[in-house]
């Protein structure tokens, strides 16, 4: 008999006990383990309907995508497989990224959850679950990790520089973070199949997919402190000829985002309101800028930002500063109204990606 770890033992054991839970539609007609000469854990005969299948079962303790990869690797080498058995994953639960994995490499999935896709003859089965997971493997890291405050800093600065080569050293100092943070993070991307990590050189490999994920997991309200108010410049051109006047004279930096930033960069969409992103004490900006505070109906919100790293690679355009492209589409996808037609068109033009 193969030799499963302890984990991996849990996950087999786990889904042959609920097996007809989570595939009620089958009958099992067989089940048999692999043994040390097999690519496969698990042997599963299942009848669908007219239809009878062995699913060649390979069992992994993530479903991150770094993972599957593994799996995927086998299972596709199995002779089994080859004459026509049908290659599934077991998994205690399966990311989105794992789950569009699987299916890209035309590979079933099952996880314990109840997450399942089988597709082969007359028979597609696809079941999303929302289910806490019922099998939990010990954290070394949560995924909140890439999306803390400081540990952001390495998503911005590999999506600013995407074909630059990296190491823990040079990415912690740029960053301004330790090396264990930067590690923890480039460890979770390295799962996800965002980067590519090989003899201690880090590379980005899939920035667009990189780029989306993060967004999806950004709020620009949530995670700044926004102060709205009433401007007395009579256009946007006088509040920038004003903005860049005070930002050398006080020698406080600034950078303009949402729409305010974009009509610069990839001018779109008409705006009225003006964001930027501030140090220093907002009294200051206040009192300089001539604002008055407002509850609401402000046209100019300064926002106090969650980490100095929106200010990286800032740029300097008609003599103001704007965030990186990077920060721009995170800020404006998640911006609602049409914040999310600037951030494609931004995309499109600028990101490439």
């Amino acid at each position: 008999m193969k030799y499963l770890n302890l984990n991996e033992k849990e996950i087999i054991d786990s889904l042959l006990q609920r097996l007809a839970e989570i595939l009620p539609d089958a009958r099992i007609e067989k089940i048999e383990l692999g043994d040390n000469k097999s690519l496969w854990d698990a042997g599963i005969k299942v009848r669908i309907g007219q239809s009878s299948k062995w699913l060649r079962c390979e069992v992994k303790t993530k479903g991150e995508p770094w993972y599957l990869y593994q799996a995927i690797g086998k299972l596709t080498q199995a002779p089994e497989v080859k004459k026509g058995d049908y290659p599934v994953v077991i998994v205690p639960h399966i990311s989105e990224q794992g789950q569009k994995v699987c299916k890209k490499a035309g590979i079933g999935y099952i996880d314990l959850n109840g997450n399942i896709f089988l597709k082969f003859k007359s028979v597609f089965i696809e079941k999303i679950s929302r289910k806490e997971a019922v099998l939990r493997t010990k954290k070394r890291f949560t995924s909140k990790v890439p999306f803390s405050p400081k540990s952001s800093r390495i998503l911005r600065l590999l999506l600013e520089n995407p074909k630059r080569i990296w190491n823990f050293l040079t990415l912690s100092y740029e960053a301004k973070i330790n090396i264990r943070m930067a590690f923890l993070v480039i460890e979770l991307l390295k799962e996800k199949r965002f980067i590519d990590k090989e003899r201690g050189a880090i590379r980005l490999i899939k920035p667009g997919e990189l780029l989306d994920y993060w967004a999806e997991n950004y709020s620009y309200q949530k995670n700044n402190r926004i102060l709205t108010y009433f401007s007395f410049s009579r256009t946007f051109e006088e509040f920038k000829k004003n903005l860049s006047v005070i930002s050398k004279e006080k020698n406080i930096d600034y950078a303009l985002t949402l729409h305010s930033g974009a009509t610069l960069v990839a001018p779109f969409i008409r705006f009225k309101d003006v964001h930027l992103y501030i140090k220093g004490k907002p009294e200051v900006w206040e009192k300089e800028l001539n604002l008055k505070p407002v509850e609401s109906g402000g046209t100019v919100h300064l926002l106090l930002p969650y980490d100095e790293g929106v200010f990286y690679n800032q740029q300097e355009i008609d003599k103001v500063c704007v965030v990186c492209n990077t920060q721009l589409y995170i800020d404006l996808l998640n911006y609602g109204g049409r914040g999310r037609e600037q951030a494609t068109f931004l995309r499109e033009q600028k990101m490439k990606f």
